[in-house]
C-alpha cells in the first residue's frame, strides 16, 4: 500500500476526489505570544493494491515534535490529549476492476485553530495498519518584522 499526502490549509473529498486549499506548506510564521494558532490540513489518497481490498485497515496521523514526542494542544487550564486522527477503511472490488488493478481512496484531515505551546520543527507522521508511510515535517517560526514606512503628503 502507498500513499500520497500534502499539506495544506484544508482538504475535503467529495465522491472519493480530493479538493485541497493552498496545498505544498511547510512553513508556518506565528505571531510571538502563546499559544501560536495555526489551522493546517493533510489532504491523503491512499493507493491500495488488488490483494489489500476486501479488507479492514487503519489510517492513524499523529502529529510529533522534533523531540519524536507527540503533541497535544496548549491549553492554560488543563491537559488535552495528543493530536491525532484515526480511521479505518475497507474498499471493495468492483467488477470492473481487474487482477493487479490498484483503487484509491480519498482522505481529508483538518485541524484548525491548533494552539500550539512553542515553534520549531513539527511533523505529522502517517501510519496504515501500523506501519509508517510517510513523514511529513513543517516549521513554526515567528513573523518576521515588517519594515514601516511613513506616508509624508508633502
Amino acid at each position: 500500500m502507498e500513499i500520497d499526502v500534502v499539506l495544506c490549509n484544508h482538504a475535503e473529498t467529495a465522491e472519493n476526489r480530493l479538493y485541497v486549499a493552498g496545498g505544498g506548506i511547510n512553513l508556518y510564521f506565528v505571531p510571538p505570544s502563546v499559544p501560536h494558532v495555526i489551522t493546517v490540513g493533510l489532504g491523503c489518497v491512499i493507493h491500495v493494491p488488488y490483494l489489500a481490498t476486501n479488507a479492514s485497515h487503519h489510517l492513524r496521523v499523529a502529529l510529533i515534535d522534533q523531540d519524536a514526542e507527540p503533541v497535544a494542544p496548549w491549553s492554560p487550564e488543563v491537559d488535552l490529549p495528543a493530536v491525532e486522527s484515526q480511521q479505518s477503511f475497507n474498499i471493495g472490488r468492483p467488477p470492473i476492476i481487474e487482477v493487479g488493478d490498484e483503487q484509491t481512496v480519498a482522505m481529508a484531515l483538518n485541524f484548525p485553530n491548533l494552539p500550539l505551546r512553542s515553534t520549531g520543527l513539527y511533523e505529522f507522521e502517517v501510519t496504515i495498519d501500523g506501519n509508517v508511510m510517510r513523514r511529513m515535517p513543517f516549521r513554526v517560526g515567528i513573523a518576521p518584522s515588517t519594515a514601516r514606512f511613513q506616508v509624508s503628503n508633502r
